[in-house]
């Protein structure tokens, strides 16, 4: 049978986890995090795993996310995992452990690092949703998005359109 994005592989007859797997499992230090997708308690298809233990979250506020996600390349940067909250308008860019103390704050973002801050993201084998969905999957190999980077293609919407909801506005609007 073909491994698929729910499946281990096995390599060297070691199991190899998605990406996925390996974001919740580092966030939580504990391999049980797992076996109890999805709870009883979270959204259908969502799954809350904490800030401030394996990574730090920037928030890009006002739907801007995707459109700064769109940027990073241009910065010389592959963006680490990114997962939007279709509900709220943010997407939340995972960053290494520590950023959020440096981070100084840029219009329509924010800095979570504290394990009291959790945010929800696709459960990997569990149903489907709009509410939380990756804007950019985890690599499975633990890519974290760079701050520095993040910082210049959040700096350069901001200079073009004056406000991250601007931004998203001429994202919409852009022909595909």
């Amino acid at each position: 049978m073909m491994p698929t994005n729910n499946t281990p592989a096995l390599r060297g007859g070691r199991p190899r986890t998605t990406g996925v797997e390996r974001l919740a499992a580092a966030a939580m230090e504990a391999p049980e995090v797992l076996r109890g997708w999805p709870t009883p308690t979270s959204t259908p298809g969502v799954t809350m795993v904490p800030c401030g233990v394996a990574w730090d979250c920037i928030v890009v506020k006002e739907g801007a996310g995707r459109r700064v996600a769109d940027l990073l390349p241009s910065h010389d940067s592959a963006p680490g995992p990114v997962v939007a909250d279709n509900s709220a308008g943010r997407a939340y860019f995972l960053v290494p452990k520590g950023t959020a103390t440096r981070w100084t704050p840029l219009s329509g973002t924010e800095a979570h690092g504290s394990t009291t801050t959790w945010i929800g993201i696709p459960t990997p084998s569990g149903p489907r949703t709009t509410r939380a969905e990756w804007v950019v999957p985890p690599d499975g190999r633990g890519t974290l998005t760079d701050p520095a980077a993040l910082r210049a293609a959040v700096a350069a919407l901001l200079q073009e359109h004056g406000t991250l909801g601007a931004a998203a506005t001429a994202r919409q609007e852009m022909p595909r």
